[in-house]
């Protein structure tokens, strides 16, 4: 419905382009994957909890059967749980929270639960791509606090983040657009 209020009142026109970037590939950390495989049954689409029209995750559009929960945001600490998860789904969220493009390359074509904790500070995130030690101590030298994502990624679920020169992603362009809307 935006997109179409978007297209007659501002006569928006907008294309994709698949575009090279920087970004991160999504990769298996050296001491390998602490993933817990999906055993029960997958959700059919239709009876799980309604998400957003996002195209990357199932369910939006009839998808692969299987559930998210979406990240949940509160003083700092951000908490990321889910069924029957895909790496190329976990890799298009930490893309989202990373805000740049994130590839899958993990070479895991199963289907994982998923929980995740870290700190919501996206400043913490810029030097802490690749490597982490096996405790996450803060700033402060505090232990259990909440480490950067690309920390948690390595601590709680063995993956880790790796800087990529060339990560393919598509980009949403803009051809047109006025700048007044038009009368109802």
């Amino acid at each position: 419905m935006l997109q179409n209020l978007l297209q007659e009142r501002f006569g928006l026109t907008y294309h994709f382009e698949d575009k090279t970037l920087r970004g991160f590939h999504l990769a298996v950390a050296k001491g390998g994957p602490k993933l817990k495989e999906s055993t029960d049954a997958v959700q059919p689409a239709a009876a799980a909890a309604p998400r957003g029209d996002h195209q990357g995750w199932a369910g939006a559009a009839g998808g692969g059967g299987h559930s998210h929960g979406g990240v949940m945001n509160f003083n700092g600490q951000a908490r990321f749980q889910a069924d029957h998860q895909r790496m190329s789904d976990l890799a298009e969220l930490v893309a989202t929270q990373l805000m740049v493009p994130v590839d899958d390359e993990t070479g895991l074509s199963g289907q994982y639960d998923i929980a995740l904790n870290w700190a919501a500070d996206a400043a913490q995130e810029h030097s802490h791509a690749e490597g982490a030690g096996s405790e996450y101590r803060d700033a402060a030298g505090r232990e259990g606090s909440a480490p950067p994502l690309a920390t948690a990624l390595q601590l709680q679920l063995g993956l880790r983040l790796v800087a990529a020169e060339k990560t393919a992603t598509k980009v949403l362009v803009v051809a047109h657009l006025e700048k007044q809307a038009t009368e109802n």
